[in-house]
């Protein structure tokens, strides 16, 4: 048997849950990245690397035979410093253990972030949803502004959503960036210098009756209800709100479903994703997106589906292939 790696940062509850699910703890190498100018080290000697832990332990990367990839943080520099000579250090840093992690891409790797990043395309993503059989919404990218106000104008209301930017900070406030549902009018009266000054990710409007949050781990399905139209303020996007307030269930796909989710993962050779989707009056499910890394712990907390279990269970059968 060889060695885990899992990359995080030292307040991921996610890392934690699937820890405790193995017996053997002593194989799992944590790699908290915000200490790697502090308590960790990584050597190369022109043959082999060697990742050196805070408390003297040493590994080869030559060793490591499953890699988790969960929610790494850039690096803290601890002393007092020039701005410009800090930046310098964190980003020789992080591109530091990129090499290094880039140099064991033959491991079994859960969360690949060149994989990942290919995998967030959101033109890719409702290209292959639809080739395999999912309904999509309509869908409009662009910076023109006719084409934007001719897609608008086919609809009552539309979706404004982000593409990449997650919010801004301003103020010293963190602001995100949500899905907005606004009525076609709004964009059919904006100038065009509005809406040319950047890229606008549109969908229609399509009324739901619930959303699933589906979390796929290899050949593990584990679809989860949320009731978002009856909790106040989650209607167009539940992460407007504490997830607490919505009703949460684990729920049974239909037929044939996970079939076609396992094609997507496939596809973009994903071990684990978190799928979006809307399930309208009618019954009908409409593909939102799929989130090759995304966040799955509290579906676990609410309804007690064994996914920290799963992925440990992943990670140890790479491990002794």
């Amino acid at each position: 048997m060889k060695d885990i790696l899992i990359v995080t940062n030292s307040a991921d509850p996610h890392a934690d849950a699937v820890i405790s699910r193995f017996v053997e703890t002593n194989r799992i190498l944590r790699l908290n990245t915000e200490g790697i100018l502090s308590d960790w080290d990584f050597d190369f000697d022109g043959s082999e690397c060697f990742i050196s832990d805070p408390l003297g332990g040493k590994i080869n990367t030559k060793d490591i035979a499953a890699v988790w990839y969960r929610r790494p943080e850039k690096p803290v520099v601890q002393e007092s410093m020039h701005e410009d000579l800090a930046h310098v250090k964190i980003d020789e840093a992080w591109h530091g253990l990129y090499h290094v992690l880039h140099s064991v891409s033959d491991s079994s790797w859960m969360g690949h972030p060149l994989r990942d990043k290919r995998a967030s395309s959101r033109v890719a993503q409702l290209q292959i949803a639809k080739s395999i059989g999912f309904n999509i919404p309509p869908t409009c990218i662009s910076r023109k502004a006719q084409e934007i106000r001719t897609f608008a104008g086919a609809f009552d209301d539309v979706v404004v959503k982000p593409l990449g930017n997650k919010g801004i900070t301003s103020e010293a406030l963190w602001i995100p960036y949500f899905s907005e549902r606004i009525s076609s009018s709004i964009l059919l009266e904006e100038s065009d210098a509005i809406l040319g000054s950047t890229f606008n990710y549109l969908q229609a409007y399509i009324p739901k009756r619930r959303e699933w949050r589906i979390t796929v781990v290899g050949r593990e399905v584990f679809p989860c209800t949320l009731d978002t139209q009856n909790a106040s303020g989650a209607e167009s996007d539940w992460r407007r709100v504490s997830h607490d307030v919505i009703k949460h269930q684990a729920g049974i796909l239909p037929k044939g479903m996970a079939s076609k989710l396992f094609l997507f993962m496939d596809h973009f050779d994903l071990p684990f994703g978190a799928f979006d989707f809307i399930e309208t009056d009618q019954g009908d499910f409409y593909f939102l997106e799929c989130n090759a890394n995304g966040q799955w712990l509290w579906i676990e907390e609410h309804t007690g589906m064994p996914i920290a279990q799963s992925i440990a269970d992943w990670l140890e059968d790479s491990s002794n292939r």
